[in-house]
């Protein structure tokens, strides 16, 4: 796992290491309806024929599935919160997928909401090394200063994790 971690491998560290929104985001939590299927899928047109229910949005979904047609299309609340907190910000920057964490910033999404360990979206980019979405969020304004109630700021995360580009941006 720490080879993995420092290698880079964040896929396979996620194996060892599950993320909040990995525990979170299960298969069959992502799949336990119709439409979070088609958000998934980026079935456009399936989802525009259904409707969310319950914690889990078909828009935090197409965000972690990383399908931006889907993202696109699905015009409804950017700021919705899963169960521990994680919103489609959050797990857009948690996967990297710049383009749709512009397009989550251009739609006004809150980059202060903290999931229930006290992630912040930067604070999930900087873990990963996501340089464009950090760089992104800190022209959004995102809080620098912010911290993990376990106190790790956005700095500290990414140097942790080798992520030497991400540091230099912060």
């Amino acid at each position: 796992a720490d080879f993995a971690r420092m290698s880079k491998q964040h896929s396979v560290t996620r194996l060892f290491y599950p993320t909040l929104s990995d525990r979170e985001f299960t298969e069959e939590a992502c799949t336990a309806t119709e439409r979070l299927c088609a958000a998934r899928a980026g079935d456009v047109a399936a989802l525009k024929k259904t409707t969310d229910h319950g914690h889990i949005t078909a828009l935090m979904v197409a965000c972690r599935s990383r399908q931006y047609e889907a993202v696109v299309a699905l015009e409804m609340d950017v700021d919705a919160r899963s169960a521990s907190g994680c919103t489609a910000l959050y797990l857009a920057a948690e996967e990297g997928d710049e383009r749709i964490v512009r397009l989550l910033l251009e739609r006004r999404a809150d980059l202060s909401i903290a999931d229930s360990d006290g992630g912040a979206p930067l604070l999930r980019a900087c873990a990963f090394g996501h340089k464009l979405c950090v760089v992104l969020m800190i022209k959004a304004k995102a809080n620098l200063e912010a911290q993990m109630i376990s106190g790790f700021s956005a700095l500290m995360l990414a140097a942790q994790n080798g992520h030497e580009q991400v540091a230099r941006a912060l």
